[in-house]
């Protein structure tokens, strides 16, 4: 884990793998919420989470597989605060979801929404190893 990679191999590191996890359970969480509907403000709060994790995780993993991460080390290097933050919000939210609704595809994506903050955690730690801070 000690040493962050960029190009085309950071997709077999550590924190690569642990991206491509957190994309794939948001975009789950979030199929299986939307398949059954209702709008209201959980569900758009756990929307807004799970989107605004698809489009970090896919902009770190860009930035690093195209190398452009060299440039934009000292940014990457604080990036476990990010996923902190996501963290917290999905574990907050998909608990909320949880407890409140009792269709199977909302519980469900709120299981994959608990699965992915619980991938944002190890990815934090992760990063948080791998840019010695």
């Amino acid at each position: 884990m000690g040493e962050v990679v960029y190009g085309t191999s950071h997709a077999k590191s550590v924190l690569g793998i642990l991206k491509f996890l957190e994309i794939l359970t948001c975009l789950l969480a979030v199929i299986l919420v939307a398949v059954k509907g209702w709008p209201n403000d959980l569900i758009n709060a756990f929307y807004a989470g799970t989107i605004i994790g698809i489009i970090l995780s896919l902009l770190i993993l860009v930035l690093s597989l195209t190398e452009a991460g060299h440039s934009l080390n000292g940014l990457l290097r604080y990036q476990f605060v990010s996923h902190l933050l996501m963290f917290v919000y999905l574990l907050i939210v998909s608990s909320i979801l949880i407890a409140r609704y009792y269709s199977s595809y909302h519980r469900a994506g709120a299981i994959f929404g608990l699965i992915a903050a619980f991938v944002y955690l190890l990815d934090s730690g992760a990063s948080y190893k791998s840019y010695n801070i």
